[in-house]
């Protein structure tokens, strides 16, 4: 008998398959039986299947190639069959229908058997549907329809991270729903008007093919517009296993109403409101809210209830202090007692307050298998400025914490958070400026910087310098690379710093992050006119760093520093007359001189007797003196050329009494005297010689005529 088949596959040693009509078992051919020699993969074939004369096995016979499409791929059955889906289809993934009948089967289904396209099926969908067979008898579901189902109403109430539920017209039962369900866009929200119908899914009833409708379409509750005030007089309970049981809360008018758990507001309460979980709550609470009359039972309900006044008369309150927050997550942790407390956000009732690490707090103990904190309002800030010097660097996360002790000698902690921006990491040593927040778990350093100081730069040499303190009590040393521009920086300049009192190069504390700033920053100039006065002190002389002008008209003594100076490469000396203005200290504590101008000195004279790089001496013997030679400062770049061994110059004296050397000072060369200002021409005593016996220089010929 003839049959019908396609080629399945083909050997290269001649030989293949054929895969006959609702057939499991291929059958083999060789090309030798094939009418024309060849066939290809794909090929529709008639043949007759008998035995093989050289094998002895079964084989196809008389194989003759067909037309393409002279065999019927598929055959789609005349019976409709109906069935549940199982899975509907999702992009190239087909979806699956459980067949009814006393055999458990499943056939499978693509987008394109849909008789609807525009119909998205789902789980437990009821549909009908015809078997299409292929050719090799497989079997898949076409014209796959929905029967029409009856359609329910209800609205949202409910939802959680995956699934809700809907409060139905028909019943006052919740039916679940699960959000792959949801056939509309965005995303389900609290108080939705939805359209459903009903499926058995686990033996429970669910909404499926769920539809958004306009809002108001579903009415089941009527919410008043203006808010209502009342008193918690009893709370809700919760069960994850049945049902909760609401609580009340009595109104002015002696009635009263009934709220869930999920009866609060979930988003920003409007003042004088707090938008707080259930659990929050205690009775006599004051709270506000909107009354929702149900029409179905008639029933008043409470929604969007907020805290306007929570009351702590008789329960136990405990003091702590935030320790960690996550406020993504919606919890943190706080410290009490050396014991870490889990708390909520929602159990918060500080208004407008952002918790985070070191807030004060006061909290109730909620009862449970595990600690945790409730009822959370925070504690009043009680801060002030302070300063001190860092005792120990905090961890870089959490950990031990660091440790600032306070000029008064008592201990701030604080973490690396409460470091201000600053251009330097700080160390060990350093001094800083800081809040001082005295809490329930002692004293919180905030907003830490390097305490800044002001000076005036005292000495410089090629890599580091000095700054005479605000104070002029001493001066500070620095390194040229704690100063961008100290390439810039002259004597006098006025500038900030900051201290590190970490040991460095055997000095106790140095300047860091030095400023250039405007010259007489820290002080106010009077309006009292020049005065004028004597110097009694040199700086750094002996009995401090300041240097001592006294006056008599204001009487009084007078400090004055580098900074003080008309020109700061030349202080004065004791005993040299100087004019200066008075000035008040910013901080009012007292008076010093500014603008020190030298304006009268003995003068004397003498010849410069060498002449280094950065100083010259000069041939002279001080009074009281058995030295010979003086040291005057020389600055290459405006030293004049005059100024060379042999040359006769003026100056005055200073003398230093802390290291008891005398120096000149002004130093100028004299001026030579004029034809003009002499009582008497001068008279020649030499008249000049010539290197060749001559009287002179004679007139040369001209240049012309010697190369003639």
């Amino acid at each position: 008998m003839q049959q019908e088949g396609i080629v399945e596959h083909v050997h290269g040693g001649g030989y293949g398959f054929i895969r006959p009509r609702s057939k499991k078992r291929s059958v083999f051919f060789h090309m030798s039986a094939v009418n024309g020699g060849s066939a290809r993969e794909g090929d529709e074939v008639r043949f007759t299947e008998g035995v093989d004369p050289r094998t002895g096995k079964p084989a196809a016979l008389s194989v003759v190639r067909l037309v393409p499409g002279s065999i019927q791929q598929t055959t789609v059955g005349e019976r409709t069959h109906t069935g549940l889906v199982v899975d509907g289809p999702r992009g190239p993934h087909p979806g699956r229908i459980a067949v009814d009948g006393p055999r458990p089967n499943t056939v499978s289904f693509t987008a394109e058997s849909l008789a609807d396209p525009s119909c998205e099926l789902v789980c437990d969908d009821r549909v009908s549907f015809k078997l299409m067979s292929d050719f090799f008898g497989a079997q898949t579901a076409v014209e796959v329809a929905l029967d029409t189902p009856e359609l329910t109403r209800g609205v949202v109430r409910t939802l959680k991270d995956s699934f809700g539920f809907i409060e139905r017209l028909d019943t006052d039962e919740l039916t679940f729903f699960h959000f792959g369900d949801w056939q509309c866009s965005p995303h389900p929200a609290v108080g939705d008007c939805v359209e459903f119908r009903l499926i058995q899914r686990r033996s429970k009833t669910a909404a499926a093919g769920i539809r958004l409708l306009p809002p108001g379409s579903v009415v089941i509750e009527e919410v008043s517009e203006a808010r209502e005030r009342g008193t918690v007089a009893s709370l809700p309970s919760s069960s994850r296993h049945r049902a909760g049981v609401p609580g009340t809360i009595a109104l002015a008018d002696g009635t009263a109403a009934i709220f869930e758990a999920d009866s609060m507001l979930a988003g920003p309460a409007e003042p004088p409101g707090i938008a707080v979980s259930s659990g929050a709550l205690r009775v006599n609470d004051v709270v506000s809210f909107l009354l929702a009359h149900n029409r179905r039972t008639g029933s008043r309900s409470a929604v969007d209830v907020v805290l306007e006044q929570p009351v702590f008369d008789g329960q136990a309150r405990a003091r702590g202090t935030i320790a960690t927050v996550k406020a993504s997550e919606g919890f943190g942790f706080l410290s009490a007692g050396g014991q870490r407390l889990f708390f909520h956000m929602s159990e918060i009732l500080t208004p407008g307050w952002n918790p985070r690490g070191g807030d004060d707090v006061e909290y109730e103990l909620a009862d449970g298998p595990k600690p945790r904190a409730v009822r959370l309002r925070r504690l009043p800030r009680v801060a002030a400025p302070g300063a001190g010097t860092i005792a120990r660097m905090p961890a870089a996360q959490g950990g031990e914490l660091g440790e600032i002790q306070l000029a008064d000698g008592s201990i701030a902690v604080f973490r690396a958070g409460d470091v201000h921006s600053i251009r330097r990491r700080l160390q060990v040593g350093d001094r800083v400026a800081c809040t001082v927040v005295q809490g329930a778990q002692g004293a919180h350093a905030e907003r830490i910087a390097l305490e800044r100081a002001g000076g005036h730069v005292s000495q410089l040499h090629d890599s580091f310098g000095f700054i005479e303190t605000a104070a002029l009590d001493s001066e500070v040393y620095f390194s040229a690379a704690e100063c961008s521009d100290f390439a810039a920086l002259q004597l006098g300049a006025a500038v900030t710093y900051a201290v590190s009192n970490e040991t460095h190069k055997g000095r106790a504390a140095r300047a860091v992050d030095v400023r250039r700033v405007d010259a007489d920053a820290d002080v106010i100039v009077l309006d009292e006119g020049v005065v004028t006065g004597k110097v009694t002190k040199a700086l750094r002389g002996t009995g401090g760093y300041a240097g001592l002008i006294a006056c008599t008209q204001p009487s009084g003594e007078f400090p004055f520093g580098i900074g003080s100076l008309v020109d700061p490469r030349q202080p004065p000396s004791v005993g040299a007359r100087v004019e200066f203005r008075i000035a008040n200290d910013l901080d009012g504590e007292g008076q010093r001189a500014m603008r020190v101008k030298v304006v009268q000195t003995t003068a004397y004279t003498a010849r410069i007797s060498a002449v280094y790089p950065d100083h010259g001496i000069l041939a002279f013997t001080p009074p009281s003196s058995k030295v010979v030679g003086v040291r005057f400062p020389l600055d290459p770049a405006t030293a004049s050329r005059l100024l060379v061994p042999g040359t006769e110059v003026s100056f005055t004296l200073g003398y230093n009494a802390a290291t008891d050397e005398y120096s000149a000072e002004n130093v100028a060369p004299m001026r030579r005297a004029t034809v003009a200002s002499l009582s008497k021409p001068p008279q020649p005593i030499r008249q000049p010689l010539g290197p060749d016996g001559t009287r002179g220089f004679q007139r040369r010929a001209s240049t012309s005529s010697v190369f003639m």
